[in-house]
């Protein structure tokens, strides 16, 4: 895992801490007070979405369609092969035998059957190896026809032309009715009954007005974070903690937890910098190939400015009296990613409740330095407190050897 760090340079920490709030965004005290003015480019913005928003939708609906009896297949496999491991034909019973695939997995069962008897029997070693070929062999057989599924599907997904728009998603988005309507003239696309009539039953949303939009705001408690674990996928998981809020199709989430990676993986610098936090913030790890440090990753979906912001930060406090973690460039295009460590006197703050904010900064072009803020979005602190400092808790007492046991030292 490597690190994407933005450290802040002297002007745009000049610039943060002297954000002026634009006169129209009205205080950020409560995360559930709506914006009052829309972002200056929203409208453009969210018209474009929509409108492109229907003929994506209708390539989405037809590859669903396409992939539907792939997924049914994968899934069988999938059963088969848990079959095979377990060595209990009755977890995939019944099988059918007009599959090539599913009719070789049932003679072996059979066959395995007579072996493991004849093995009772004759305690001949020879059946032993028998049966462990025959066993690799159909399980490589099931994995390979999984292998194909898997690459006829991303085949069909690749045909299938871009599943998203220039300027955003739309799974989830909250669509502009006029611009849906005026891009449904003369085209067939799921979206566009729905827009026309409505009805509760839709998977979609509409606003009439972009206003509107921006005064739909949604925010999530933290998660409650779970030790360090081996997930279902196989991949480590589990140790985090995460904060969600929305603002029409803004999405932003944040994330705390151990930063861990192969120290290979960092510099010198960057290592330095790590046992510095660790020990400040009294952490107790060991490992000799494993880096740790306590870390927020950030996500927004905001690959385009709203407001011809030049500026993105992730703050305590309110934007006019900023306390930074994080700043990071507007307008690349793409969703704004970024995971970043924690200092002790920010660890401090997360832990007693202290409400971080996103917001966007406007960098006055003839005054370097300055800036304002012409939109910011908070996070609740619901659960804040507890989950963060259950998981500092954590790190403190148990992470270290959570993962010795998951990342034993030596490999073994």
């Amino acid at each position: 895992m490597q690190i994407v760090e933005l450290p802040l340079t002297s002007q745009q920490s000049r610039i943060v801490l002297g954000l002026v709030l634009a006169a129209a965004a009205g205080p950020t005290v409560s995360p559930l007070l709506a914006q009052d003015e829309v972002p200056t480019g929203l409208a453009r913005l969210e018209m474009e979405r929509s409108r492109q928003c229907v003929p994506v939708l209708a390539r989405l609906d037809a590859l669903e369609g396409q992939l539907e009896p792939l997924a049914v297949r994968s899934q069988r496999m999938i059963a088969l092969a848990n079959a095979i491991a377990l060595e209990d034909r009755s977890t995939a019973e019944p099988f059918d035998t007009a599959d090539a695939l599913e009719a070789e997995v049932a003679a072996w069962f059979d066959r395995d059957l007579e072996l493991a008897t004849a093995f009772i029997e004759t305690e001949d070693e020879a059946l032993v190896a028998e049966r462990d070929q025959a066993r690799q062999a159909i399980k490589e057989a099931v994995s390979g026809a999984l292998a194909d599924v898997q690459a006829e599907a991303d085949s069909i997904i690749t045909s299938a032309g871009s599943l998203t728009t220039s300027v955003g998603g739309c799974d989830g988005a909250i669509l502009v009715r006029p611009a849906v309507l005026e891009a449904c003239e003369g085209v067939e696309s799921p979206v566009c009954e729905p827009a026309r009539n409505g009805g509760t039953d839709s998977p979609y949303r509409f606003v009439d007005d972009v206003a509107d939009l921006w005064q739909v705001e949604e925010v999530r408690p933290w998660t409650s974070p779970s030790p360090l674990g081996v997930a279902p996928d196989g991949q480590i998981g589990g140790a985090r903690t995460v904060g969600y809020a929305r603002n029409g199709n803004v999405t932003l989430t944040v994330a705390f937890s151990p930063l861990l990676g192969s120290r290979d993986e960092f510099t010198p610098e960057q290592l330095e910098r790590f046992q510095a936090i660790v020990d400040s913030a009294g952490f107790a790890f060991e490992h000799p190939s494993v880096a740790f440090v306590p870390a927020l990753a950030l996500r927004a979906s905001v690959p385009e400015p709203l407001a011809g912001e030049t500026l993105y930060v992730l703050h305590f406090d309110s934007p006019d009296n900023a306390d930074p973690l994080w700043t990071g460039e507007a307008g690349t295009g793409t969703v704004v990613e970024a995971t970043f460590p924690v200092a002790p006197r920010h660890l401090g703050r997360l832990a007693a409740g202290h409400p971080l904010s996103f917001t966007a900064v406007a960098e006055d072009e003839g005054d370097a330095g300055s800036g304002e803020a012409v939109y910011s979005m908070q996070f609740t602190p619901l659960n804040q407190s507890p989950a963060t400092s259950a998981l500092m808790g954590y790190m403190s007492e148990q992470l270290s050897a959570d993962v010795q046991q998951l990342v034993p030292v030596g490999g073994r």
